[in-house]
């Protein structure tokens, strides 16, 4: 166990402490949405517990019919994310206007570069909308934040070996503009 990674543990648990998530949801915000099914072994009769990929996109109480396009292997995807908005409409929880700002590709604080149909795409626009969900930003909120703040709650850059700190700053500064 190496200090950075108590660092991020600590980030993890005092953001755990706020929201009240599991851990399998917190760690969408710094790493692709999970496509492993699991066993929780905390639970009775250690059940099976489907990937978070296949509660969101290949499963009919959120999407009916499934698309198509959302295959077994999430790894397959293809396509455009435009052909598939009533999917993840219902799959992100966010409204179409709140998921036409999201996929905009052209502005500086742009969440993702394209509109493929892929899982780093897929997990880049569920990190936002749970993340702002979670602390009951609207998207727009959320993206007015972060452009006036200037922070990245989820940094991706290999110099920033803390990317756990980068949440807790933002969340400390939509704490500190709520209470002004």
């Amino acid at each position: 166990i190496s200090f950075p990674f108590l660092i991020k543990l600590s980030h993890m648990q005092r953001l755990r402490n706020l929201t009240g998530l599991p851990v399998v949801n917190m760690l969408t915000w710094w790493a692709n949405i999970g496509t492993d099914s699991y066993l929780d072994h905390l639970a009775d009769g250690e059940p099976l517990v489907a990937s978070l990929y296949e509660q969101l996109f290949r499963n009919k109480r959120v999407i009916n019919p499934l698309d198509e396009a959302f295959t077994e292997d999430a790894y397959a995807l293809s396509g455009n994310l435009s052909d598939h908005l009533p999917a993840l409409v219902a799959a992100f929880g966010v409204s179409a206007a709140e998921l036409s700002l999201l996929t905009q590709t052209t502005d500086t604080t742009a969440v993702i570069k394209d509109r493929n149909l892929n899982l780093a795409n897929l997990s880049k626009l569920y990190r936002v909308a749970s993340f702002a969900r979670t602390f009951k930003l609207t998207i727009n909120e959320y993206l007015s934040i972060r452009k006036l703040s200037g922070i990245d709650p989820f940094p991706v850059s290999p110099v920033i070996v803390r990317p756990t700190g980068a949440t807790l700053r933002f969340v400390e500064k939509v704490t500190t503009i709520r209470s002004s």
